[in-house]
């Protein structure tokens, strides 16, 4: 997928450090997870090219397995909501 959004949410402070927390730490030079995007590819038929997709996923461009994938109408809400309150972990 192509990142759209990134989220950035308090517990990444956590993760970018090496204190004792429930998410494991991101190494040095690792990019963050939490990407909204659009498909770029998709082997599963249940997602097109072009969908709009949130996964937990890395990075501008990222692969993610559909099964960690959650497709989002941009038409129900706008796409950056699901960085917010109507985001869930796919």
């Amino acid at each position: 997928m192509r990142a759209r959004y990134l989220s950035l949410d308090p517990y990444m402070r956590g993760r970018m450090s090496a204190a004792k927390s429930y998410a494991k730490p991101a190494a040095v030079g690792e990019p963050m997870v939490g990407v909204r995007g659009r498909g770029r590819a998709s082997r599963n038929p249940k997602f097109a090219v072009g969908d709009i997709v949130m996964g937990y996923g890395a990075g501008r461009n990222t692969r993610c397995p559909t099964a960690r994938l959650r497709k989002l109408d941009p038409a129900a809400a706008p796409v950056s909501t699901a960085l917010g309150v109507l985001a869930c972990r796919a």
